[in-house]
């Protein structure tokens, strides 16, 4: 389901798995980075590609130029299959950096040094400064333990720097991990659902809920999504923000 609120060129996108009929289901939110305002919400079979990029299709009917995601494999080929761009998050990538580090046996001072060129990477201001420290981190396939990660990491490493043709692009997907944050407080309480008709039911009031949701910290505290977008109420009414 589309929430048409927002008109801006972005879209953090994410899943939590919820529990329909006793079986594990992706569903799958887009969050405008600029206001927090949901931009899709889609019950999904499963977090192939096919599924993706059908959800992907509908941002883009919807004028969304960029969908910025974590390091899932399936993510970087149904965004561009649905004719958008794809922004990877700088804080996945980071987490999975330390991840692959606390697993790997190799000095401690060998795992700085690791992570040390990963953040230079991230933190390059062109492609070309970009390819510089790629060559550097090529120098951890010595460590054939890293070689996973290193393949995961390296998939696509364009996708990290989308950002620069993009004024505004935001580099991590936190507006999604906030909202899925919420999300998750509420549906813990409802330990599952029966009926896909109802995990539907229960994410639409939800998303109608968090609309008004002020947030808590951050440069918008004190203000919702409907403020911050600048939202007038008073001209619509509480139907027109339920989904088309």
């Amino acid at each position: 389901m589309s929430y048409p609120l927002s008109e801006g060129k972005y879209a953090c996108v994410d899943e939590k798995f919820i529990s329909v009929h006793g079986k594990k289901k992706p569903q799958l939110f887009a969050i405008c980075p600029e206001t927090g305002l949901p931009l899709e919400e889609k019950l999904l079979r499963n977090r192939e590609k096919p599924a993706i990029t059908s959800a992907a299709k509908i941002l883009k009917r919807m004028g969304i130029i960029v969908c910025i995601t974590d390091d899932l494999k399936s993510y970087a080929p149904s965004i561009k299959a649905a004719g958008l761009r794809h922004q990877k998050c700088h804080f996945h990538a980071m987490r999975a950096g330390f991840g692959a580090m606390k697993k790997a046996h190799i000095q401690k001072k060998r795992k700085e040094k690791f992570i040390g060129w990963i953040k230079n990477f991230l933190r390059s201001k062109n492609l070309i400064d970009a390819r510089s420290w790629l060559r550097v981190i090529g120098r951890m396939k010595r460590e054939k333990k890293l070689g996973r990660f290193l393949k995961s990491f390296l998939f696509d490493w364009k996708d990290y720097f989308t950002y620069f043709e993009f004024p505004g692009c935001p580099k991590t997907s936190n507006a999604v991990e906030q909202f899925n944050r919420r999300f998750e407080q509420k549906y813990q309480s409802m330990h599952g659902f029966r009926k896909e008709r109802t995990a539907r039911s229960f994410t639409s009031l939800f998303i109608l809920h968090s609309m008004f949701r002020k947030f808590e910290s951050g440069q918008n505290k004190d203000r919702s999504p409907l403020e911050i977008a600048k939202i007038q109420l008073a001209a619509s009414s509480v139907f027109d923000l339920l989904p088309h």
